[in-house]
């Protein structure tokens, strides 16, 4: 079956080539459940794929296939019925995994899946850090584990900088005008603070280094020789739950009631942007409060001299303006 399935990618990205909507050496592949399964055994036999990621399937697929002892064995269920002929004496999904190098790969794992145990994807994974550890491409490998179902979880945080923003003194600070309509007041940015003075915090996550901004916000920083990358995390502070939610988090997400007083939002959306020299390089979607935060990771070009970081409100009739925005463990990567 999966000689027919190799034949069938292998003519997708024949078209996806033939579009000219994108770049087609960097084609990649995101694979859930079933798709995870391709993920392992399409890839490594169609090299165009510059990135694999597979989500809610990567596993011991032997003990997967075989062992009659848990819970996790399809020998269990119905569910599979497609054994792959002699599997167990060639490969495991380590092995498939290898075959990709050195192309990205990548596993992501909800620890409540039920296909399998953080153990036996932690026992597999592992085969393939090794590998690409040991033929140099350790960077092009990762393992993402978080809480939750079986899922794509398509968050993935870089690593903290080398260098924090929220160190550094801003070129240019652009604190906007509170619109006629709102309960807000205006407010700059504070660094190693939410905007409103308290822990930076995500989904109930506390961060030591970042900036807390008030939608609209923009804020320029000098950039070095030495910066080879941008790197944050970004998202909603918690802060903009509790305003009108003394429970916390625990509601959310929630269509809150209007308060009345200097703080009382209903509803928070914001973009976050990154401009180098005044060209948008990054920009996220709409983010809302109780959200969990995005990464960003951007390459700084040779030469370039300002990187500015802007937060917008979204224009709606179902949310409020002036949402509070972080630049989480945001900085400059240096090597």
């Amino acid at each position: 079956m999966y000689s027919f399935i190799i034949g069938q990618h292998d003519q997708t990205l024949n078209w996806l080539a033939e579009q000219g909507c994108g770049d087609s050496e960097r084609i990649g592949f995101y694979g859930l459940s079933y798709g995870g399964k391709t993920v392992v055994r399409v890839p490594p036999f169609l090299d165009r794929y510059a990135l694999s990621i597979c989500s809610g399937d990567f596993n011991k697929w032997v003990w997967k296939t075989t062992n009659v002892l848990t819970r996790y064995s399809y020998l269990l269920w119905g569910e599979y019925d497609m054994y792959e002929f002699n599997f167990a004496n060639v490969a495991n999904y380590g092995e498939l995994a290898n075959l990709m190098a050195p192309q990205p790969f990548m596993v992501e794992r909800g620890r409540d899946d039920g296909v399998g145990m953080d153990e036996w994807i932690s026992f597999e994974y592992a085969k393939v850090r090794r590998f690409y550890d040991t033929m140099g491409f350790r960077d092009n490998t990762t393992i993402e584990f978080f809480n939750g179902p079986h899922t794509i979880h398509g968050v993935g945080w870089p690593a903290p900088p080398h260098v924090f923003v929220s160190d550094l003194k801003p070129l240019h600070e652009l604190v906007g005008e509170v619109k006629p309509a709102s309960y807000a007041v205006k407010k700059a940015a504070r660094f190693n603070r939410s905007v409103d003075g308290h822990a930076l915090t995500n989904r109930d996550r506390e961060f030591s280094k970042g900036v807390g901004v008030q939608a609209p916000s923009e804020l320029v920083f000098p950039l070095e020789p030495k910066y080879k990358r941008f790197v944050a995390i970004v998202g909603v502070d918690d802060e903009c739950m509790r305003w009108d939610n003394p429970g916390g988090l625990e509601q959310w997400p929630q269509w809150s009631r209007p308060i009345h007083g200097p703080t009382s939002y209903r509803i928070c959306q914001i973009i976050f942007e990154v401009m180098i020299d005044g060209r948008t390089v990054k920009e996220t979607p709409p983010l809302f409060k109780g959200g969990l935060g995005r990464g960003i990771d951007v390459e700084i070009p040779e030469g370039a001299l300002q990187l500015t970081l802007g937060v917008k409100d979204v224009e709606s009739h179902i949310t409020d303006s002036h949402g509070h925005g972080d630049w989480l463990d945001a900085g400059f990567v240096t090597s």
